[in-house]
Formats: structure tokens, sequence, C-alpha cells
């Protein structure tokens, strides 16, 4: 850069500091060596042209109004591009300009120094500025829904970055450097095309949350159990035939999802996670439960839906604090009665399966607020019902159940919505 230019841009930076003082002493500075401001505000001009906001002001003004702009927020504006000129944002933290149609990023945007949160979903880039591990204090990174299909190796040397989303960006691996991100806390991989996982992501020993679903997975590396701090597991929609290697040393997971996979049993090793609260395993092909998911003592949601279940285990009844149980769409023709144990449950869900009788211990789920036991085979429910004094809805469509036992079900449930 010449001299010149060098002294303009000094000049600029000082009209846009945010100080009343550094303005004047700009302006000052302009004027003495004779630097021709009228250049400066076309420059200015373009800048303020894109941003459209103080087309109505003066020039001084503009300056005024800007010198302090911390955030921009262009999302969805139909944008094809960005100006060069908006490295006179020096003061800028985030910068908002997704849901539009921009191809590439200018390099001047690495000379924003202050910038902490770069949200660009939803337009069509295929690579990063050359220089944007300069963002040193960029901890957010929004990359999803753009047309990369390869990982932008600039990502490699953001080691500061806490926040990274690359959703549905055509992603078919990722190199082992991503372990060098050491401080990530949120990663998000969802629906790309990967099908493994470098063992150095075992490195993110801060990650909290983990989305690598709709990908073709079909197996983990055992590394994955580094992630000790892990509390949230998005593995849904992959090929997975076994429970993935590393997940039982995850000591702290609090949710884990995966279904819509191929598993058919569970390892008794499930017992050890012993901090779950929501358990997603439905669209799988399960045959059988491990006796230790009864050891899952916090758990709150188990979804077992569209699986080949024929049997619980009775040790189902020591999840003391289950709310939601889903067991729709699989075969069982009859249930433990130590499901009357669940005195905390207020959904629970048995459509499609072959039972023909329910246990009387239902009764005992005083909380109980919508059952749904739907395209069975009953023909009647216990007198115990009645004690479902909180059951807003009970759906029994698709059972043989005569009409006296219909009316006998409706006394017994006067405030209750029963559909046949």
């Amino acid at each position: 850069m010449s001299e010149a230019n060098s002294e303009k841009e000094n000049v600029m930076k000082l009209l846009l500091s945010g100080q009343e003082e550094s303005i004047k002493l700009g302006l000052s500075i302009a004027k003495t060596l004779k630097i021709d401001i009228t250049d400066v505000r076309k420059d200015m001009d373009i800048l303020f042209d894109w941003y459209g906001k103080y087309k109505n002001l003066s020039f001084d003004k503009k300056i005024l109004k800007t010198a302090s702009k911390t955030e921009i927020d262009f999302s969805g504006r139909k944008m094809t591009f960005i100006p060069s000129q908006i490295r006179y944002f020096v003061n800028l933290q985030t910068l908002n300009v997704s849901y539009n149609q921009l191809t590439t990023l200018p390099e001047e945007i690495s000379g924003l120094s202050n910038l902490i949160f770069l949200i660009l979903p939803h337009n069509q880039l295929i690579q990063l500025p050359e220089k944007l591990n300069n963002l040193t204090k960029m901890r957010i990174l929004v990359l999803e829904n753009n047309k990369f299909s390869q990982w932008p190796t600039q990502l490699s040397t953001l080691v500061n970055l806490e926040s990274l989303n690359l959703k549905n960006i055509a992603l078919t691996y990722l190199p082992e450097d991503i372990g060098n991100l050491i401080n990530l806390r949120w990663l998000s991989l969802h629906n790309n095309q990967l099908h493994s996982i470098p063992s150095q992501i075992g490195n993110l020993s801060q990650l909290l949350y983990l989305d690598i679903s709709n990908n073709q997975l079909i197996e983990l590396p055992e590394k994955l159990g580094n992630l000790s701090s892990l509390t949230g597991l998005h593995l849904q929609n992959n090929r997975f035939k076994e429970w993935p290697v590393g997940i039982n040393t995850i000591l702290n997971l609090t949710h884990i999802f995966l279904e819509g996979n191929q598993l058919t049993v569970l390892p008794e090793k499930i017992s050890t996670l012993s901090k779950l609260k929501h358990l997603h395993l439905q669209k799988n092909q399960l045959i059988e439960l491990p006796q230790g998911i009864g050891d899952l003592s916090n758990l709150t949601q188990l979804f077992l839906e569209y699986n080949q279940l024929k049997e619980l285990p009775g040790t189902i009844g020591s999840l003391s604090n289950l709310t939601d149980l889903h067991l729709s769409n699989n075969q069982f023709s009859e249930l433990p009665v130590e499901i009357g144990s669940l005195v905390n449950l207020t959904d629970l869900h048995l459509s499609d399966n072959k039972l023909v009788e329910v246990p009387k211990e239902i009764g005992n789920l005083s909380n109980l607020r919508y059952l749904d036991l739907s395209d069975n085979q009953l023909s009647s429910l216990p007198p115990e019902f009645a004690n479902l004094t909180n059951l807003s809805a009970l759906a029994l469509v698709n059972n043989p159940i005569s009409l006296p036992e219909r009316k006998k079900l409706k006394s017994w449930l006067p405030n209750c919505e029963v559909i046949f």
C-alpha cells in the first residue's frame, strides 16, 4: 500500500472510531495533508449506499451514526455482494447476511478484528476468505445451507470458535484438523454426506452439543468417549446397526437421539448413562431391551415406537421420573405389572400393538393425562381405570369393545374424552 493510501486508510479509521475527538482529528489530518476528502466521501458513499439506511443524512452525520455500529443485520435482502468498504466498520461485532445470494465474501472481512458473530447461512458460498483466521475474536460461525461440498481449510485455524454450524453443505468428509478446534462447545454437521468421523473429534473436550444426524455413518470412533463434557448427542437417520462405540463412557449425556437407524439390541452398559433424560430410539429394529435400562433413573422421555419389541423388562418400573413413554407400533401382547410404578407418567402411547389386556396396575398412574391404546385387540379395561382422575384423553380406536363396555368406561372417566 502506498504512503498516500495508507494515510487515507488511517483517516478513515479515525472517522469511524466512534469518538468525536478522533473524528475531528481525522478531518484535520485530511485538511493538513491535503487528502482529497471528496475521494474519501466517494468511498464512504459506496459503503452507505450499500448500507442503505443513511442516505438522507449529511456526510458528517453518516460518520457519527455509524461510528459506534457493532451489529449489521442484512438478512433476507437478496444481496449478491458485500463491498470491500465493509472494512471501515472497525467496531463491528456481529455481521448477519443470512438468506441472501452471496457467492463470495470480500477478503476485507478478515480485517474486522472485533468480529465475534459471523452469520452466513442460506447463501451460495463455495469458499471463505483466505485470511479468515485473522478473526481471532470470532466465537460463532454459521455456514448452514451453502455450497461448500468440501471442508473449508480456514476453519481448522479458528481455534477460538465456540459454535460452528455446518448443516447441509454437502460435506463428504471431515479432516483430522477438526481436532484443532479445542474450544468448540456446539458443533452441527447435520444433513451432510459423511461416511466416517475422524478419531481426532475426541480432542474437543469442551463440546456440549454434537449433531451428526442425517449422514451415512455406520460407526463412530472409540475416542468419541473422550467427550466428557457432552450432554446432547444427535445421531438419528444414519446407518448404525450397533450401538456406537464410546457412548457408554460419556457420562454427562442427558439427551441421545438415535432414531431412524438399524439397531437390533442395546448394550447392558447403557446403565452407566445415569444422567440421561431423553432417549430417542424410534424407527429402529429393536427386538428387546436390556435389564439395565431400569438404571436410567433420571430418564423423563423414552421413545421406542416403530420397533419389533415383544416385551418390556420388569426393570422399566424403576424409571420413576419418566413422564413420556412411547411404545406404539411394536409387537407387545402384554405389559409387565411394573408399568404401574411409573407414577410420574403423563403420556403413554401403546397404539398398534397386539394387546388383548392391560394390567390393572395402570390404574396407579395418577398423573396420566393421555393414553393411546388404539389399534389393539382389547375388549375391556380393568375397573382400576376409574382411578385415572387426571386422564383427559383415552384413545381406543379399532378395538373390539362392546357398547356396554364403552358406557362403563365413560361412567368411570366422566371428565375424560374417550375416543372409540
